[in-house]
């Protein structure tokens, strides 16, 4: 890859951004990440934030709005 990834194990950035907290499924609370991509432009300034990502589609719609910031 071109582009620095981050490992965020002690989920420290996730937390500043509200990418993490209580969820549920089945019935049961834990704690875990919510669903999010961050565009970052090439300045490293955040771009666009998509919240609750659905996988389906997704792809599509970030490669068009870093397609969008390229030009």
């Amino acid at each position: 890859m071109n582009f620095p990834l981050l490992a965020d194990v002690g989920h420290g950035v996730l937390e500043q951004l509200g990418f993490w907290g209580e969820r549920e499924r089945d019935g049961k609370k834990f704690m875990g990440v919510f669903r999010s991509t961050v565009l970052v432009g090439p300045d490293g300034k955040v771009e666009q934030v998509w919240n609750n990502v659905n996988f389906q589609g997704h792809a599509d719609e970030v490669l068009a709005a870093i397609q969008a910031i390229v030009k």
